[in-house]
C-alpha cells in the first residue's frame, strides 16, 4: 500500500487527478490531465502494477440507473488506467 501511494503522489506531482476505484481483487486508477507525460512503460514496469492502459472517455456514458449523459462536443478526452492485483 506504500508503493501505491508513492505512485500517486508521483502522478499528483504531474498535474493529474486520480480516481480510485477499490475492488476484492483489485484496484484501479483512473487518471485525469495531460497523461502524455506519464512514461507507460516505467510505470507498467512496477512490481505493483499488474496493467497500464490508454483509455478514450466516450461522449455517451451509461449511469448506473440506466439513465444516459451525454458530453457537449469537446469536453471528453484521453486518460490512463493503471490497474494493482
Amino acid at each position: 500500500k506504500e508503493k501505491r501511494e508513492q505512485l500517486m503522489q508521483w502522478l499528483r506531482n504531474l498535474n493529474l487527478d486520480i480516481h480510485v476505484s477499490e475492488g476484492c481483487y483489485q484496484t484501479v486508477l483512473g487518471l485525469v490531465g495531460d497523461t502524455s507525460k506519464v512514461d507507460m512503460d516505467l510505470v507498467a514496469s512496477l512490481d505493483i502494477v499488474e496493467s497500464v492502459k490508454r483509455v478514450r472517455e466516450h461522449p455517451l456514458i451509461r449511469l448506473p440507473n440506466g439513465t444516459y449523459y451525454i458530453f457537449e462536443a469537446g469536453n471528453y478526452g484521453d486518460g490512463l488506467q493503471i490497474t494493482f492485483s
